[in-house]
């Protein structure tokens, strides 16, 4: 999603609540991977950003994840992720409105 979002919004994303992505920001701000800073457009508002640490934490999470998976998803089952992609986007637009 990328630098700056909101609270709310990636908790939207991430198809969680409110709380429970708070509780999250929480442990990842103490663990130093993000930074809460207040929205400079919205009083009340803040965004989320991550740390040097977080983007070496998540660029070595997908690097782990990449490598236990190399062995399920080949060349065929790119292919199909590619051509659904857009498919699947639409879907995950539409229960995100219609919740």
């Amino acid at each position: 999603m990328g630098d700056g979002k909101s609270p709310l919004r990636i908790a939207s994303a991430m198809q969680v609540t409110k709380n429970t992505m708070t509780h999250s920001l929480r442990v990842l701000t103490d663990r130093g991977y993000i930074t809460v800073a207040p929205n400079p457009e919205d009083g009340r508002g803040k965004l989320v950003y991550l740390t040097d640490a977080g983007r070496e934490f998540r660029d070595q999470a997908l690097r782990r994840v990449s490598d236990a998976l190399d062995h399920v998803v080949g060349p065929d089952q790119l292919a199909i992720m590619r051509r659904i992609g857009d498919d699947l986007a639409d879907m995950r637009k539409h229960l995100d409105e219609n919740r």
